[in-house]
């Protein structure tokens, strides 16, 4: 999560797999702290960055996971994306 969190910061493109990575991590039970955060949650910084063009893809992925708890992230996800227009 913390990789996933510094790729957006830098702007780098995400590797191949990477979102499939990521959603995995969260259908395992990840958790990030850190030191760095920016006040919120990892998990509002990947996704309520309307200029991250992988926000979109990662909620797709999010939506379609196998764990319920991730699926709901990815509603609270939407919403929040919404919220943010």
């Amino acid at each position: 999560m913390a990789a996933a969190v510094a790729l957006l910061r830098t702007g780098v493109p995400w590797p191949d797999g990477a979102i499939a990575a990521v959603v995995a991590a969260i259908d395992d039970g990840a958790s990030v702290t850190y030191c760095w955060a920016h006040g919120g949650d990892w998990s509002d910084e990947l996704m309520v960055v309307p200029s991250a063009p992988v926000a979109l893809d990662l909620l797709s992925h999010l939506l379609q996971a196998r764990e319920p708890k991730t699926r709901e992230l990815g509603l609270w996800a939407m919403e929040a994306m919404r919220a943010s227009l």
